[in-house]
């Protein structure tokens, strides 16, 4: 049992840490993730070697690829930045089994956490346009005024005649596909920033390539900045050819994942409750 707990503190204190630093900065130091990983590991060891479960260590290599993998292509299609890949690396040994549930805990907690990743990205965004409403509504046409009454129709009409379990998917798919606009709009018009140089970090996100005298000098990459391309953009502003670049600036996404480890401890898995509870009625 004081494994458990200084496992699962270790993981909220770090993630409480890695969260205000995303809001604040929407970075996660590298110090932070690496500490992570590392400590995850000792703790794996140690708590096998103190109780001889072979699942407390079997399970981590396994929970370690499957969200490694998924929290790259997140990456790779512009969706996490790479301080939520790495923090997502400790998190896959830390969490990657537990002595309770059905599933190894590692599974419950991917699972939540795409459920209230979609749900945090959806409410972010909206968020956004709330509080850049002024600006938002010139970018709009008039299609877009009915389409949001359309999509809340649809929602409550898909509630009404459809069992529990399939409105819930059918009304998700119904709000990303008719928001899609929305977040196109907000997305080009409030995600992206002019920052100085010297305050770009490797990862960032560039909107276009980088031209001096007519010259692609760096390009834009689907992984962010790397650490070559940053010692361009220095060396550039140095001679003096180059001030300010534009970025796009990712949803702080961390907090996603602290949410689902505080609803995976107090609900288990949530999709097998919905599908449990859909089912039954159906």
């Amino acid at each position: 049992m004081i494994f458990e707990l200084i496992v699962l503190g270790l993981a909220f204190v770090v993630l409480i840490v890695a969260s205000i630093n995303d809001l604040k900065t929407r970075e996660v130091p590298d110090y932070v993730s690496y500490m992570l990983l590392g400590i995850a590991i000792i703790l794996r060891l140690l708590w096998f070697v103190a109780e001889g479960n072979a699942n407390i260590i079997l399970w981590a290599p396994i929970s370690f690829s499957v969200l490694f993998l998924f929290s790259y292509l997140m990456y790779r299609a512009g969706q996490w930045g790479g301080g939520d890949v790495k923090v997502m690396m400790g998190l896959s040994v830390l969490l990657s089994w537990f002595p309770w549930g059905t599933l190894p805990f590692f599974v419950d907690f991917f699972l939540n956490s795409l459920i209230i990743g979609a749900f945090y990205g959806l409410i972010s965004v909206c968020l956004i346009g709330i509080l850049h409403w002024d600006k938002l509504r010139k970018q709009l046409l008039t299609v877009d005024y009915v389409l949001l009454p359309a999509i809340v129709i649809a929602v409550i009409l898909v509630f009404r005649f459809v069992p529990l379990l399939f409105a819930i998917l059918i009304s998700l798919i119904i709000v990303a596909v008719g928001l899609f606009r929305y977040f196109r709009v907000i997305e080009s018009n409030f995600l992206n920033k002019e920052i100085d140089v010297e305050q770009l970090t490797e990862g960032d996100w560039l909107l276009h390539d980088v031209k001096v005298g007519g010259k692609n000098v760096v390009k834009k990459r689907d992984v962010g900045l790397l650490t070559e391309d940053l010692k361009k953009l220095r060396q550039l502003k140095r001679q003096g050819k180059l001030k300010k670049v534009s970025i796009k600036v990712g949803i702080p996404f961390v907090p996603a994942f602290l949410i689902s480890l505080i609803v995976t401890l107090a609900f288990g898995n949530v999709l097998l409750r919905i599908m449990s509870y859909g089912f039954s009625i159906i």
